[in-house]
């Protein structure tokens, strides 16, 4: 059939894209690879974060959420901002908008991060300093428990990706 012949079955055309699309909403991965153990589950609408991070870090550390550092505000242009968010699934709030944390003692976006013993999250590279930054070399590590930063070890060479 022609494009230009759709017009004389636009019923059935619109019942075929509801029923394509009802397929397409309703499947899983669990439909779609049998062998899959875990299911992630239904999405909801948790609290929301009180503070802009764009182009931050985040990290899973035990069953908390760390959002850290990004892009705060935006004024013209993007600038950087060093507060560590933290969000408790279980209880759907952010505990920082209660007890904030030490903000991070640099101030970038772009980093990577990832988590070392169920407790530190170590944050590598990134832009520092307002948009567009500069690429960094440094590396750092902070303790979820006691709340400190330690600089690492700098990296060979300055790593950011845009």
């Amino acid at each position: 059939m022609s494009p230009k012949h759709l017009h004389r079955y636009p019923l059935g055309l619109l019942i075929t894209l509801i029923l394509l699309g009802y397929t397409i909403s309703t499947s899983n991965a669990y439909d779609t690879a049998p062998d899959c153990e875990n299911q992630i589950g239904a999405w909801y609408r948790g609290a929301d974060i009180p503070q802009t991070h764009l182009e931050g870090a985040s990290a899973v550390v035990g069953d908390k959420l760390y959002v850290l550092g990004g892009f705060e505000s935006y004024v013209g242009n993007l600038f950087v901002g060093t507060t560590v968010s933290v969000y408790d699934p279980a209880a759907n709030i952010w505990e920082t908008a209660i007890t904030p944390r030490n903000p991070m003692p640099f101030g970038a976006s772009h980093m990577q991060a990832a988590v070392q013993d169920d407790r530190y999250i170590w944050m590598a590279g990134g832009f520092y300093g307002d948009n567009p930054g500069v690429a960094s070399t440094k590396v750092w590590r902070y303790d979820t428990v006691t709340d400190v930063w330690s600089p690492q070890v700098d990296l060979p060479d300055a790593r950011a990706e845009w």
